[in-house]
């Protein structure tokens, strides 16, 4: 299964660095040093600055009222790949008209929490945006491109939080990284019987064609009241082709999500060709409507998320599914780590499935996903899918009295064993048909209550 790797460290970059002829190693240092810490400007906004104004220089004594990629914005300066640009972290900035209160450059750093003494700068929709309240449609090839410590409030207006490529895609962004850290998104409202389809933070591959979105991180956000999902892994449905590659979603909470009253999907998504994906440590609660995580593709000829990993995530409370594989095309991931709790309906519930599957869910702990009356901690009913590999190993199950906490339908699982179960009273804990040869099948026992 492909995984992202870790960057590596600074003593594995010096020992690599010693491996290399000296004359050799001198120029790579020199280069690699010269990059590291080139910087560009660094410009400061705050519109409650006594001599605030775009004419301004930007700098920390005359600042900006606005920023460029503002609709208020009335200067005219531009700005840089590599630069950065400090909001007033106590100040407001909010817009009910164009496509989004804040477009992004390509390579700049946009940072609302580091200057000012507020806690992070808000920007509020106060009319229905275009786009998003921050939009990401271009990339730098080498220089990243941050937005990070807003918060963002979409005013309870049709528009999405933060979207990257979305909605129209103007061209593919497979540059360097692309960093939406430490925000906070609220206050996204849309109702899909009306045709409207707006989402927290939205990473799509954009509608327009065969399309690809590279290199996307979202670390440490808090995504809350949301009309549909909250973080959005969407490779969009206009094309087969498309794809997102390469996305790290880490650490982010999210919650209250699913208010339009017509919405069944889910919180945190990844949907049609979403190749090495990894969502991890992440809580995921309390959704009013839809699942948890979701593996999911739009239609026949659509393929399911490749290589993708699911780990270390807590998935709490959610309206009905903790865990949702829902696919048409080929489909690999890993689930593994996971606590997977109080679940409305299953803990892991496949649907319709097809194409080729390769799923293996390894050494996550279930607690009471449960139904008043029935319920099953992995429901695997009967699919069209090729099964090349489903394994089921070395995970914890803690269910109620009278249920089935697997339950295998059509015998799909290829690979079964060292699970550990744990229900009062007797009966059945693993009901399936051998479809396909099961090594390492374990016989459940009971433990006392």
């Amino acid at each position: 299964m492909g995984h992202r790797e870790n960057p590596p460290t600074t003593v594995g970059w010096l020992l690599g660095i010693a491996m290399i002829p000296l004359g050799v190693r001198l120029v790579v240092i020199i280069l690699c040093l010269s990059t590291s810490y080139a910087t560009g400007a660094e410009y400061f906004v705050n519109p409650t600055h006594a001599q605030a104004s775009d004419a301004n220089p930007g700098t920390e004594n005359l600042p900006w009222r606005n920023c460029p990629g503002m609709p208020a914005w009335a200067g005219s300066a531009t700005l840089s790949s590599g630069d950065t640009v400090f909001f007033c972290s106590s100040c407001t900035w909010q817009s009910s008209t164009g496509a989004a209160l804040l477009q992004v450059i390509g390579g700049v750093t946009y940072d609302g929490a580091s200057w000012g003494s507020g806690t992070r700068a808000t920007l509020r929709a106060s009319g229905a945006l275009s786009r998003s309240v921050v939009s990401l449609m271009d990339d730098h090839p080498t220089l990243p491109t941050v937005v990070r410590g807003f918060e963002i409030d979409a005013g309870l207006q049709v528009t999405s939080g933060i979207g990257v490529n979305w909605p129209q895609s103007a061209g593919s962004m497979i540059g360097a990284n692309k960093t939406i850290e430490n925000c906070v998104v609220h206050g996204v409202s849309s109702q899909s019987s009306l045709g409207q389809y707006e989402y927290g933070i939205v990473v799509s591959s954009g509608y327009g064609g065969s399309r690809v979105t590279a290199n996307v991180e979202v670390l440490d956000c808090e995504v809350f009241d949301i009309s549909r999902g909250g973080i959005n892994i969407y490779s969009a449905n206009d094309d087969p082709s498309s794809r997102i590659e390469n996305v790290l979603v880490r650490g982010n909470e999210i919650f209250a999500t699913g208010l339009d009253p017509d919405y069944a999907g889910s919180a945190l998504p990844m949907k049609n060709h979403v190749k090495n994906a990894v969502f991890e440590f992440n809580s995921v609660h309390d959704t009013v409507r839809g699942v948890g995580i979701s593996v999911s593709s739009h239609d026949i000829g659509f393929r399911g998320p490749e290589s993708s990993i699911i780990r270390h995530n807590i998935v709490r409370n959610c309206a009905e599914m903790g865990v949702l594989f829902h696919v048409r095309g080929d489909t690999s991931v890993d689930v593994y780590g996971n606590l997977i709790l109080e679940n409305t309906y299953q803990g892991v519930r496949f649907m319709t499935m097809m194409g080729t599957l390769e799923i293996r869910i390894f050494s996550n702990t279930f607690f009471r996903n449960h139904y008043p009356g029935w319920s099953h901690e992995i429901l695997i009913p009967s699919n069209d899918a090729d099964i090349a590999a489903l394994e089921v190993r070395n995970n914890v199950f803690r269910s109620d009295p009278d249920t089935t906490p697997v339950v295998d339908t059509d015998g799909d699982i290829t690979g079964y064993g060292n699970n550990l179960y744990f229900r009062p009273g007797g009966g059945t804990f693993f009901r399936h048909r051998f479809r396909y040869a099961v090594r390492t099948q374990l016989r459940p026992a009971a433990l006392a209550a």
